[in-house]
């Protein structure tokens, strides 16, 4: 009976690595889309000042 809950100890821990591994990997991709907006924000402001002042 201890090899079974030792089993399912060792599967739930190998679950809880995976689902930090995810979570940690969609925070990073989080951070990366977060960044690629502000700089595509930032390019549209730009673009919108300069046509504005050559009108």
């Amino acid at each position: 009976m201890e090899g079974f809950t030792w089993i399912f100890g060792l599967m739930g821990f190998s679950l809880g690595a995976g689902a930090l591994a995810e979570a940690n990997r969609l925070s990073t991709l989080v951070k990366a889309l977060e960044t690629r907006i502000a700089s595509l924000e930032e390019n549209t402001e730009s673009q919108q000042e300069s046509s504005g002042k050559s009108k």
